[in-house]
């Protein structure tokens, strides 16, 4: 029989790799992450075929993630938005929350690893409503995937 888990205990974590790597819980102001991943196709349809055929290429995954905004979460994510070292950044998202057997996405960061590269940090200031942020994370590698 299934285990469903509620969202609401979800948490997402970034920062940058050292020793050891600090990575910073922003889950108290993030209320949507979405996690989609696609696979590049190479076509190889020839003459006279009847229908299209691929082989498979590379995958393409990114995080999107937004929240409310708050002083500390914005400086974590300006200077990793704005960082232009190449370094990638650090990512743990845990979709069904914390414990044990429960899914984990990790990208590592660092020099030469897997990791992130935030490609777009927006904030929006309605009149009407609270401030809010939006980011994009595209990733650099394999993201690894385990049940800790």
């Amino acid at each position: 029989m299934p285990t469903f888990r509620h969202g609401k205990n979800a948490t997402f974590k970034l920062g940058t790799t050292g020793t050891p790597t600090v990575l910073a819980d922003i889950s108290t102001t993030v209320d949507s992450v979405s996690f989609p991943r696609q696979m590049d196709l190479a076509e190889t349809t020839t003459f006279g075929a009847g229908a299209r055929t691929y082989i498979p290429g590379f995958p393409n995954q990114t995080f999107s993630i937004s929240g409310k905004f708050d002083a500390t979460t914005d400086a974590q994510l300006s200077n990793l938005a704005g960082d232009t070292s190449g370094i990638p950044v650090c990512i743990q998202y845990r979709p069904e929350g914390t414990g044990a057997s429960r899914v984990q996405y990790d990208a590592v960061g660092g020099s030469g690893q897997p990791g992130v590269y935030i490609t777009n940090y927006s904030i929006s200031s309605p009149v009407n409503d609270v401030v809010t942020f939006t980011a994009e994370c595209t990733t650099s590698g394999v993201i690894t995937r385990s049940t800790p």
